[in-house]
Order: structure tokens, then C-alpha cells, then sequence
């Protein structure tokens, strides 16, 4: 489903922020890619997704492949019918002047008939526990409100792929567990779903693959989920801590 491919990757006028890190992405399959602060992790999210180099600019080496065609050659319209993103900042993200009318912009964008987009927006406000906010400006929402509206707003457009950067920060205990079965559903549709975070929490456990980053963007390893938690003792060294057998057997977020 992705591809990469060398890809290295600077801002304008910073230091570099990732170097030469290849790895593949299958659909159904459910990766986490984690590292320290200022490893990377955004901007590889920004890469796989289109974003760079569609959106945002920059010194680019080597190449993401999106179902074997190089990302930077697609419509970014294009991409976004098949890659959801949710970014940490959900404010980033917010577009309607309701909680409605957000999740509606991508599903109009999309082409969807009105009907099954009234379908979808009532679907996904329960699901998130906000259908009494359905008429509600989004900036009156709380921080782990919006965070629930843009998830919705993304997976209301039924992405073959989902992207969430550190999607739980500013989730309650219900909306985390809310999410986890979501993310769990969709795996089991085979698509495919890219989690990025800092740390390392019992989601491990339903996870296939670990791609882990350096604190200076380097690819330290791509491993099986199994086999990254019986090399702790390595990563610790690094300030990455998989979870000890007794914690990850349990649903802890």
C-alpha cells in the first residue's frame, strides 16, 4: 500500500529532519511508528500522507510510493480519497462553522449523495458522544471534543488508510477505548491504519509492526511487535520503553 524509499527530508532554513529511512506499509496492517521528541515522527506522517511535498515544502531525497505510484506525481485530491490524517493539533483540521457542517466538508468534497452524508454525521456524533453538540460552534468544543470531531470528520470518508499522530492525548478513558475499537474495526476491513506516538502504551498488543525512529530521524528498526518487546532492554537505552509483559496484556492507553 506505501512505500519508502530513502526518504530524507529538511525544511527550509532547518536542520535536517529525516535521513535515509525506508520501510513498507501492507494493507491491513496495522503499524506503530514511535521515537523520542523531535525524531521525526510528524513529518513522516506528512511524507506517507501527501502532505509533503503537496501542501507543505521542502529538500526531499528519496522517494514514497503510494500503491507503486510515487506520491509526488498523484492529485492530492486523489490521495485524500484513500489516506485520512489526523494530526496532533485538531484545531488544524476544523473547517465547519457546526460540528455538522465538519464533518460534511470532506464528504461533499468527496461527492457523497446528502442523504448518506446525514447517514454518516449522525453515525459518527454518537459514536464520539456528540450529538448534542451537532449545532455547536467547534470552538466552543473542549480540546478532547475537537479531537473527537476531526477523527470522525476522517473516518466519516471511509479512508483505505488512517494516519493518526498521537490521536489519544486529549481523549477521556470512553473516547480512547471508543477509538481502539474503531481503529480495531478497521483493521479487520483490511485497511490499513499508521499510528504515531512517543511512547509505547498496551496498544502494542494489537499491533503488527513497530517502525522506530532516532531522536536525530534515522530508521533505528522495523521489527514484529513480539520481537520489539522482548528487545527492551535495548530501546530502553535509547528512552524508549516497551511495556513489561504484565502491562501490555491489558488495554492500557
Amino acid at each position: 500500500m506505501i512505500e519508502v524509499r530513502n526518504l530524507g527530508f529538511k525544511y527550509f532554513n532547518s536542520r535536517k529532519i529525516l535521513s535515509n529511512i525506508s520501510f513498507s506499509i501492507n494493507s491491513g496492517e496495522f503499524v506503530l511508528i514511535i521515537g523520542p521528541s523531535a525524531s521525526g515522527k510528524t513529518t513522516l506522517a506528512y511524507c506517507i500522507s501527501g502532505i509533503i511535498p503537496h501542501i507543505i515544502d521542502g529538500e526531499i531525497e528519496g522517494e514514497v510510493f503510494f500503491k507503486g505510484i510515487k506520491i509526488s506525481e498523484l492529485d492530492f485530491s486523489e490521495i485524500s480519497r484513500d489516506i485520512g490524517v489526523v494530526l496532533q493539533n485538531p484545531e488544524a483540521q476544523i473547517f465547519g462553522m457546526t460540528v455538522e457542517e465538519d464533518i460534511a466538508f470532506g464528504l461533499e468534497n468527496l461527492g457523497f449523495k446528502e442523504d448518506i452524508i446525514e447517514r454518516k454525521i449522525d453515525y459518527w456524533l454518537k459514536m464520539f458522544d456528540l450529538v448534542k453538540y451537532k449545532n455547536y460552534n467547534p470552538r466552543f468544543l473542549s480540546g478532547g471534543q475537537k479531537q473527537k470531531l476531526v477523527i470522525a470528520s476522517v473516518l466519516a470518508m471511509e479512508p483505505n488508510v488512517l494516519i493518526l499522530d498521537e490521536p489519544f492525548i486529549n481523549l477521556d478513558q470512553r473516547g480512547k477505548y471508543t477509538l481502539l475499537k474503531i481503529i480495531l474495526d478497521f483493521k479487520n476491513k483490511g485497511k490499513s491504519i499508521v499510528l504515531i506516538d512517543k511512547k509505547v502504551t498496551g496498544i502494542i498488543k494489537f499491533v503488527d509492526k513497530v517502525i522506530v525512529l532516532s531522536n536525530d530521524g534515522r530508521l533505528l528498526s522495523v521489527l514484529e511487535s513480539e520481537k520489539f518487546l522482548s528487545s527492551r532492554e535495548r530501546f530502553e537505552k535509547l528512552g524508549i520503553f516497551p511495556p513489561r509483559n504484565s502491562l501490555y496484556k491489558t488495554i492500557i492507553i
